[in-house]
């Protein structure tokens, strides 16, 4: 009981002193000491001149006559003609921001640093800080790699007036995502599928990797070898390509040349899926041409 008495009044003997000493000092707004915040009735010529680096935000600092004497005669001021005081305190004023405005301005500055394709999911936590009266920047150092659904860890830094004055690790859950054909609904295997069964969406994905579809073109007219849910990559090896043209078929063979849109008779001299270029004969030559299948029974010459 008596140790706990004689800690409570020395606790409020140290905060006396403590509250005495940032009323005695001086108040500076920014992150430089000048002469006019020590000697209030400076000469003109004096009062701009930078005597050293403000305390951090919410702390104190003693500022001796050497000090402001050495930035006069740096500055070729006649420390004569200025009447300096022996010491003088300084107190940096602060505030605490709010745990909302201080998670906002750290999301916002991890969002500008994120690499492309991905997304912020969660932050950590936010530390107590002492911040200055204006207004304080937030700078973050992505470490980040590139992998999916992964925390990572980097530092934050809080600045004013060119100067940090906090600093402190913090993690983020990060989501990668990825544009990519995928189901717009559940299809059971053995469906072709059409142009309206697919579509492009941000997925969330680790890089992509040979194995997944990456374009449109590689899903139409293909069939699906397994049940598959609607909004999940699709593996290559999940689909498979359906010939709808056939060796020895006749085709309408179409070629373009500018303006100019020429239909003939063909026949094609391999099997072809949707998309696959195949080669075929037209009229009576016998010459091969490559022609890509662009429906049943029709082919378009390509160069």
């Amino acid at each position: 009981m008596r140790a706990a008495t004689m800690f409570l009044a020395l606790a409020a003997v140290t905060g006396s002193s403590q509250s005495a000493l940032a009323s005695d000092a001086v108040r500076v707004r920014g992150a430089h000491i000048i002469v006019s915040d020590l000697v209030p009735d400076c000469p003109q010529n004096a009062c701009d001149i930078e005597v050293a680096r403000a305390p951090l935000p919410g702390r104190t600092a003693i500022v001796g006559k050497a000090s402001v004497i050495r930035a006069l005669e740096a500055a070729g001021v006649d420390a004569a003609t200025v009447r300096i005081p022996t010491t003088k305190r300084v107190l940096r004023p602060s505030r605490r921001p709010s745990e909302q405005e201080l998670r906002a301005k750290v999301e916002s500055a991890v969002t500008q640093v994120l690499p492309g394709g991905a997304r912020l999911v969660s932050l950590g936590s936010t530390p107590s800080i002492e911040a200055p009266l204006g207004e304080y920047e937030v700078q973050v150092k992505w470490s980040g790699s590139g992998a999916a659904n992964r925390r990572v860890s980097f530092p934050v830094s809080l600045h004013s007036d060119g100067e940090e004055f906090a600093r402190w690790q913090s993690s983020a859950e990060v989501i990668y995502e990825t544009l990519m054909p995928v189901l717009v609904a559940q299809l059971p295997a053995g469906s072709v599928l059409r142009e309206q069964d697919v579509e492009i969406r941000a997925i969330a994905t680790p890089k992509p990797s040979a194995a997944v579809v990456t374009e449109l073109s590689q899903l139409i007219g293909v069939r699906l070898r397994r049940n598959k849910g609607a909004l999940e990559p699709i593996l290559l090896t999940e689909v498979e390509t359906i010939a709808i043209v056939h060796r020895g078929e006749a085709l309408m063979v179409e070629s373009v040349h500018g303006s100019i849109r020429i239909t003939t008779n063909g026949v094609s001299r391999e099997d072809g899926a949707v998309g696959a270029r195949i080669r075929v004969v037209v009229g009576s030559s016998p010459k091969l041409l490559w022609a890509k299948v662009v429906a049943p029974g029709k082919a378009m010459v390509t160069p």
